[in-house]
């Protein structure tokens, strides 16, 4: 992330008040009597701020000196309740990339971020991991851990293949949640 951009959060974390048990921020009342701070006031003072960034996730888009910032709402939270910028990816544990309360979210390696991943929507067989393989017939489990991928076997029935990928991801440290939709 640049210089810049962690100075956009650092600034965004003095404009919002930031409540955890909702996940919601608020834009505070800025200080000055130029008609620029007195519109932002009576527009947006006292009121929710963050929209749907497209994706899902949450952002907040300030502008300092000029220059617009879009910020990921889940990393302001981070800032705000911990003091620092975080090192991991920020992981919804729900699955919900909206819901920003503090107890939704986790710092977390890339590695186990891809652990509590929803199903994707080129799913074909909805179980994820699990394909047909048309020459075969049959249903086809497989898993990467740690970029590694892991071939489970080849099963007649689409349930004793989902039954082997839970199986393995549970030893392997997946959420319960990993692969639903």
């Amino acid at each position: 992330m640049s210089p810049s951009k962690k100075h956009a959060y650092s600034h965004a974390a003095k404009l919002v008040n930031y409540d955890g048990a909702t996940g919601v921020f608020i834009w505070l009342k800025r200080e000055g009597s130029d008609p620029k701070t007195r519109q932002f006031n009576t527009r947006f003072s006292g009121k929710e701020c963050g929209c749907d960034n497209g994706k899902g996730y949450s952002s907040i888009k300030i502008r300092i000196d000029g220059e617009l910032f879009t910020l990921a709402a889940h990393t302001l939270v981070w800032l705000i309740a911990y003091g620092e910028m975080p090192v991991y990816d920020i992981d919804h544990i729900d699955g919900n990339r909206s819901n920003n309360k503090i107890d939704n979210l986790r710092a977390v390696t890339k590695a186990l971020n891809c652990r509590n991943a929803k199903m994707l929507k080129s799913n074909t067989s909805g179980v994820t991991g699990v394909t047909l393989d048309k020459s075969t017939g049959k249903w086809r489990a497989r898993t990467k851990v740690d970029k590694v991928m892991h071939s489970l076997g080849s099963f007649d029935d689409i349930r004793n293949a989902e039954n082997a990928i839970k199986l393995f991801r549970a030893k392997h440290g997946f959420t319960d949640r990993h692969g639903q939709k």
